[in-house]
């Protein structure tokens, strides 16, 4: 039952919102693996906004390279509107030091083995490390964040003591989805994360507006 929920929720959400594309993309260029791994360090306790901000002051200063962020004195500077910038900046630098050691094996590493290693790296949960093995990598994990948590809990999908339990809430996708390809999957997780964080930031708020809610009588 919870499973046919959360396929039909996907379903209208996609109908009201239409496709979202994510990463989100910064002006007409495509995103390269290093500035999305990036963005997930910066879009940490802060909204997309400021995020966005950063990255272009980054990408103006021709900074958006693992040897650059570790080299430069302009760091801070550049991402300063993303909020807790010295937290950040460290952060940052630990994740390109592990970035430039293991790049060449990446693709040989089992998404479960990737994983360990990310949540190894300072700075680095499981939400953050999975929108890096998802966005960056392409691997089939989906991610979990407060919108995702504050929707299932308000259409009784989860339980309020279940929220705190990141892979309790995760696996229900997973379950959800299983009989799916690797590719499918993909795309499905990519395309339900970014329309949950619609959601959320037009309806399903802390102060929700249930009354517009596409999935309402869901």
């Amino acid at each position: 039952m919870v499973c046919h929920e959360i396929r039909q929720i996907y379903k209208k959400l996609y109908k009201e919102f239409g496709p979202q594309d994510w990463w989100p993309v910064i002006g007409n260029k495509t995103n390269s693996k290093f500035e999305i791994m990036i963005g997930t360090i910066l879009t940490q306790n802060t909204s997309w906004k400021n995020v966005e901000k950063a990255i272009i002051n980054l990408s103006k200063e021709k900074l958006i390279s693992p040897i650059k962020i570790i080299s430069s004195k302009k760091i801070k500077k550049c991402i300063h509107p993303a909020g807790y910038y010295n937290q950040k900046y460290n952060y940052l630098i630990e994740l390109s030091r592990w970035y430039l050691k293991n790049k060449d094996k990446i693709n040989q590493m089992k998404t479960k083995e990737l994983k360990e290693e990310l949540l190894s790296i300072k700075g680095v949960g499981p939400e953050t490390a999975d929108s890096i093995i998802l966005y960056a990598f392409n691997r089939p994990v989906f991610v979990v964040d407060a919108y995702t948590k504050r929707f299932l809990e308000r259409h009784k999908l989860i339980q309020r003591s279940e929220m705190s339990d990141y892979y309790a809430v995760q696996n229900i996708f997973h379950r959800c989805y299983s009989k799916l390809s690797q590719d499918e999957k993909v795309r499905i997780y990519k395309e339900y994360h970014a329309l949950i964080v619609e959601l959320g930031k037009r309806y399903c708020r802390k102060k929700p507006n249930c009354d517009n809610c596409p999935i309402k009588y869901m």
